[in-house]
């Protein structure tokens, strides 16, 4: 029988180690361990993970490091890609890939899924992308087959990740074997979900949550939210401070006014006054809500813990050592696990 499988291609975030620094959580001498956070998800002929067996590739996200990952591994295209946000860390290896399907398939144009917005905003950077990419339009709460991969589907909830990150989305895939649902849930960067009651339902219990793990304490000039909330320090005003000058206006703006199906999202915030109190601003509270199976924290960087919380930033020991023990202490219904670049999750 097929199966699936989830791939580490990266776990990190922008600027893994600054250029004259270093960094405990990324190794030296492999360019693998400094890619950007991204993702594969593969399916294999009885299982078996080679290159000859290999099914067919789904691509999330392509920053800084993926291209000499694909290139190390199968050395091969990936059958279509999706894209979270716009930012650079998370786009730079799309012409690479277009480029090499566009030449090598008679210029046949590669499938992109993304947001309207967010594509929009690509094309911003990078111009040329619209003669050689087949882009697909990713609407907000619709659940949409991906072309020409049997049995795939998936759905983008809306995310606010700063006024930068237009149409900034998380994506839920549903690969079905033998009429079983296989769900896993990738939020790309985020500072907080935009998520509908009947989407929390939807959510509950995916066997893998891929998140945004950037900062263990809050930070939200940084644009992304934390693991946990600083309630165990006195001084939680970086969190407040900003919380307290939030409006939707500020959340909805990026995401595109207009955009198809985002209203149905800001009605459910405004229907009733503490709104705010609706959504998630940690990993750790998106976790108690939809209870995933395993958690798979990834971006993380843990300066904003040092520079602001006086807390070391860990290596890759020390952060699974701590999660281990979050997990104990809140009774998480989760399994935290710290991926490795290039490890497999089976399905």
């Amino acid at each position: 029988m097929n199966k699936f499988f989830l791939r580490i291609n990266g776990r990190g975030n922008a600027w893994p180690v600054l250029l004259g620094q270093h960094h405990p959580f990324y190794c030296y001498g492999s360019n693998v361990e400094y890619a950007n956070a991204s993702f594969s998800l593969l399916n294999f002929r009885e299982g078996i993970r080679d290159k000859k067996n290999l099914i067919w590739e789904v691509l999330i996200d392509a920053g800084h490091g993926t291209i000499p990952f694909l290139l190390n591994s199968f050395n091969r295209i990936p059958e279509v890609l999706f894209i979270t946000h716009p930012h650079f860390d998370h786009i730079l290896g799309i012409d690479w890939i277009a480029q090499s399907y566009y030449k090598f398939n008679s210029k046949r144009k590669y499938p992109v899924y993304a947001t309207r917005a967010c594509w929009t905003s690509i094309l911003t950077t990078i111009p040329h992308l619209n003669d050689i990419v087949e882009f697909h339009n990713l609407e907000y709460g619709l659940e949409t087959n991906v072309k020409n991969i049997k049995g795939v589907s998936v759905t983008a909830f809306p995310v606010y990740h700063g006024q930068h990150a237009y149409g900034a989305c998380m994506l839920l895939f549903n690969m079905k074997n033998n009429y079983q649902d296989n769900k896993i849930l990738f939020t790309g960067d985020l500072l907080c979900p935009i998520l509908r009651h009947e989407d929390i339902k939807e959510l509950k219990g995916v066997r893998y949550l891929v998140s945004d793990s950037n900062n263990r304490f809050p930070y939200p000039r940084s644009n992304h939210w934390s693991i946990v909330n600083s309630n165990a320090y006195p001084d939680k005003k970086h969190f407040q401070t900003w919380k307290d000058g939030l409006n939707l206006e500020d959340i909805f703006e990026p995401l595109g006014k207009t955009i198809a199906g985002l209203e149905t999202f800001s009605s459910e915030l405004k229907n009733g006054k503490k709104w705010k109190e609706k959504l998630c601003y940690t990993l750790a509270a998106l976790v108690m809500k939809i209870q995933p199976e395993i958690t798979l924290p990834v971006h993380y960087s843990g300066q904003e813990d040092e520079k602001y919380y006086g807390e070391e930033i860990l290596c890759s020991t020390g952060l699974r050592k701590w999660l281990k023990e979050l997990e104990h202490r809140i009774n998480f219904s989760t399994s935290f696990e710290v991926p490795e670049n290039g490890r497999y999750y089976n399905f």
